[in-house]
């Protein structure tokens, strides 16, 4: 069985409906956003072993939910940290003390920036209130948890053209007129399913360890911005203002380029990602399809 606690979101909702598919027995769970298939669970106040309380070492439980947005959690520290790492941290005891299996999602701006990428063996040096917090979490399961995979990944892409991400912010923005692409901004970007299909063969597989979970090569804001106004229609209408990093006004340093190198993880499952500008174009045409014909989409 296969227990995700957020599956609501971007990679909770597709890791549910792809392990159904493979026919897993999934429990998934939401705490703000209802769905028909999920179990309501509030990770500050709930047990996991209330829940499922025949919870057992064949089990595996995907901890997905958390506050991620950097902002935020900069001005909400104290209450980020109650969900991201105090509440995370007794999921996971409770779960380890009938032997199941953890798979923790982290993120790729626990790095400092480095231009060549960062590996599985890379150091981590957050300096965002976030970042801190996964790192935080990362270092409880390598200290104590044998069993457990810990899946860093970057920016993750859905095919749902309601879904925010960097594509449909992107877009956005160069049709407000005032767009600023920074050029030394690099990170991976991965189609969502590319994600979960490499999660569920680790979980499956009895996979333990540091896996970094993203498509590569990275890319650039400036090929963000490019790619977009190349897949476009409105091409024409689309503009930018090129800039350096440190001149977006973040409440708190962030990196620049902390990407990760996916060699291991490709070796190791023979999974092939979807090459990042493919996953642009694709997502272009999915959001222009659903504005041309929002009724459509639900036809």
């Amino acid at each position: 069985m296969i227990i995700i606690l957020g599956a609501s979101g971007v990679i909770g909702s597709q890791l549910h409906s792809m392990a159904r598919d493979r026919g897993e027995t999934i429990i998934g769970t939401y705490h703000a956003q209802p769905h028909p298939r999920l179990q309501k669970f509030d990770m500050l106040q709930d047990s996991l072993l209330d829940i499922i309380p025949q919870l057992a070492s064949s089990d595996t439980v995907v901890v997905l939910s958390a506050y991620t947005n950097p902002n935020w959690i900069f001005e909400n520290s104290r209450r980020a940290h109650d969900l991201n790492v105090i509440a995370t941290c007794r999921i996971i005891d409770e779960a380890i003390s009938r032997g199941a299996q953890i798979v923790f999602p982290s993120t790729e701006i626990i790095f400092a920036d480095q231009d060549d990428g960062h590996t599985e063996d890379s150091i981590p040096n957050p300096s965002t209130v976030y970042a801190q917090q996964k790192t935080e979490v990362e270092a409880y399961l390598q200290a104590n948890v044998q069993n457990a995979i810990i899946a860093r990944t970057g920016w993750n892409v859905s095919t749902d053209p309601q879904s925010s991400c960097p594509i449909t912010n992107t877009r956005h923005a160069l049709l407000s007129g005032n767009a600023k692409m920074a050029r030394d901004n690099w990170f991976t970007l991965t189609d969502v399913s590319d994600t979960c299909s490499v999660l569920l063969d680790l979980i499956q597989n009895k996979r333990h360890g540091t896996f970094h979970v993203t498509a590569n090569p990275p890319i650039s804001r400036i090929e963000l911005a490019e790619e977009i106004m190349a897949s476009s229609s409105v091409r024409d209408i689309m503009s930018y203002e090129k800039i350096n990093f440190t001149d977006l006004p973040f409440p708190e340093p962030r990196p620049a380029s902390a990407w990760l190198r996916n060699t291991k993880v490709t070796l190791e499952t023979g999974h092939h990602f979807s090459p990042p500008l493919g996953t642009i174009k694709q997502k272009v045409s999915i959001i222009e399809k659903h504005l041309s014909d929002p009724e459509g989409m639900s036809r």
